[in-house]
């Protein structure tokens, strides 16, 4: 007869102790892993609902874009001052701050009528906006353009909307001078840095706009009937 001898309680502890902790380490571990797994869904949830709402972003913001040059082509075939004044800005810079001071330059000669009785009539008084003098090889392009090119050109949009904004706009956010007609850049100067009319006029102080890109001037519109818009 096989006797077997009695386990020592100590050791019926220590096997039922390792048992646990093996079963709890298991049991640890699943969870751990099933907690890191839910961890990558959520982070792959939060990731695509980002896309998604910077890709809804983007379209409402495309929309609004084309909702606004709707608009603005519509003003502007309806209202020629718009146009021409946005044809000007366009011959003249393609940076949107410069357009807005050389858009205040064409408004302040309309107003006062200095060489021009309309905004067509002063862009294109002869020798002031260099872009349509006769025999400009550019003349015809700019002419030529129209308020849907919009749709294609970016720039030519926001000269358009630079344009409206300028003829609407209430004369006291006139950021210039009333009597401020002329300016000139000496990155079109050929073969010196000033034209000569500008000696006998005051430059008006711009903030933003580098002196070599344009220089703004104000002047007697009776005294200085000999001086040109560049």
């Amino acid at each position: 007869m096989i006797k077997i001898k009695p386990v020592p309680f100590s050791l019926f502890v220590s096997i039922v102790s390792l048992l646990l902790f093996v079963g709890f380490g298991s049991f640890v571990n699943h969870y751990s892993e099933s907690y890191e797994r839910k961890i990558k869904e959520v982070k792959r949830e939060q990731n695509f609902a980002a896309e998604r709402l910077q890709m809804a972003h983007s379209e409402i913001q495309r929309q609004k874009r084309r909702a606004d040059s709707l608009q603005v082509v519509a003003e502007a075939s309806n209202r020629k001052e718009i146009l021409w004044t946005a044809r000007a800005l366009y011959s003249e810079t393609h940076r949107t701050e410069e357009m807005w001071y050389v858009g205040w330059v064409i408004r302040n000669r309309f107003e006062s009528g200095f060489r021009g009785k309309s905004y067509k009539g002063v862009i294109l008084h002869p020798k002031q906006f260099s872009a349509f003098n006769k025999g400009n090889p550019k003349r015809e392009y700019y002419l030529s353009l129209e308020p849907t090119d919009a749709f294609q050109n970016g720039t030519w949009h926001d000269a358009l909307q630079v344009a409206k904004t300028v003829v609407d706009a209430p004369l006291v956010y006139n950021p210039l001078p009333k009597d401020t007609f002329f300016f000139y850049s000496e990155r079109s100067m050929e073969g010196r840095r000033h034209p000569v009319w500008r000696y006998n006029l005051t430059q008006v102080g711009v903030d933003g706009i580098e002196d070599r890109r344009f220089r703004f001037l104000r002047g007697s519109q009776y005294s200085q009937a000999t001086a040109t818009a560049r």
